[in-house]
């Protein structure tokens, strides 16, 4: 799938104001699950543009007293890291993207939970980043449990997944929370 194709589907299939009713119910679905509840330490990227709001998600965790985490993207290329979530010390990382820039970095080990952004998701695990690699490369190191947040306009029923690509557990969608073959137990 054309990532550049996968941008211009979903400016043009999500208005502000549907991409905020759509949020709020992702957001919901997601804190009602089970593998929110038993999270200790959430891993969340920050939203940006059109990506699913993680707004309520970070005031929720926090107002939850679980250790939140956010990505930081590394000097060396191509990698990130989960660093302490603080609103005070966020400044514009790579590509613009809001990042903890003096927090600690936490273990990927000791993560509970991730939620993950992408352009677009499989009802097969299978997701489409940006195109860098950052998550499926520190994915790789963290065995928590993954949730995509999606807009319908985001579900397919297959995305194609490469050795190297690591799958989404459950997607959380307008409609509520879906297994893509890993339940959490």
């Amino acid at each position: 799938m054309d990532r550049a194709k996968l941008r211009r589907r979903l400016a043009m299939m999500t208005t502000p104001e549907g991409r905020a009713v759509d949020s709020s119910a992702i957001t919901g679905a997601i804190l009602d699950s089970k593998a929110w509840r038993n999270a200790r330490r959430v891993f969340c990227y920050i939203s940006i543009g059109s990506e699913v709001s993680t707004a309520g998600l970070i005031r929720a965790a926090v107002g939850q007293g679980k250790t939140l985490c956010a990505p930081r993207v590394l000097a060396e290329p191509g990698l990130m890291e989960a660093a302490l979530f603080d609103e005070n010390s966020l400044e514009r990382g790579l590509f613009g993207i809001p990042s903890p820039a003096r927090s600690a970095a936490v273990a990927p080990e000791s993560i509970d939970l991730v939620i993950l952004p992408g352009l677009a998701f499989g009802r097969n695990g299978g997701r489409i980043g940006q195109g860098g690699g950052y998550y499926d490369r520190y994915l790789a190191r963290c065995p928590a449990y993954r949730i995509a947040p999606a807009y319908a306009c985001q579900v397919y029923d297959y995305i194609p997944i490469s050795p190297w690509d690591q799958a989404v557990h459950a997607l959380a969608t307008p409609d509520g929370l879906y297994a893509t073959g890993e339940d959490y137990e």
